[in-house]
């Protein structure tokens, strides 16, 4: 997001390098044991890979506990392009908030779509873990090139948002 803006962003340094090595890592092993070693082979950005799911279960945790902290919040007391833009913030300057949701219309939406959710009573952390998934997803719509093929319907969740056409239903297909 921190490119796309023209911002650095401090929250961290993975590129899609590291994806590509994490990938290579797993489709070039040639058995298990080639796969451990390769993790800790010297230069390997992987060495604790046995690690990930407990992270990812601990982000999990975390987004979704902000998503919760804002729904407590008012409605129409934030903006939620504005709180993204600001984790971006160096010397007290932030991306504008109109040009992030501009880059970022489906997330943006889908987002504030969960947190209604979530004032209504939802639970995804419990019941609907993969909203933080599909979330993630719909930053890369700041691509223009890229478009989303999905089994799901969002199209209650992604109303507005200019980028609501590159995300296509796979029976659209048919």
């Amino acid at each position: 997001m921190g490119k796309v803006l023209g911002f650095p962003s401090k929250k961290s340094n993975v590129d899609v390098g590291h994806h590509v090595q994490r990938i290579e890592l797993v489709t070039e092993a040639s058995d298990f044991a080639d796969f451990l070693r390769r993790k800790d082979a010297l230069g390997s950005l992987w060495p604790d890979i046995e690690t990930s799911a407990a992270v990812h279960e601990q982000q999990l945790d975390k987004e979704f506990a902000a998503l919760q902290r804002l729904a407590k919040r008012t409605p129409g007391s934030y903006d939620l392009a504005e709180e993204f833009a600001k984790t971006f913030a160096v010397g007290g300057k932030y991306p504008d908030p109109k040009e992030f949701r501009s880059h970022f219309s489906a997330a943006m939406e889908y987002g504030e779509t969960t947190i209604s959710r979530i004032r209504g009573g939802a639970n995804p952390r419990k019941n609907d873990p993969g909203r933080y998934g599909d979330f993630q997803l719909f930053f890369y719509l700041a691509d223009p090139s890229i478009e989303l093929l999905t089994c799901e319907d969002f199209s209650t969740d992604i109303v507005n948002s200019q980028q609501k056409p590159r995300i296509v239903r796979l029976d659209s297909l048919a």
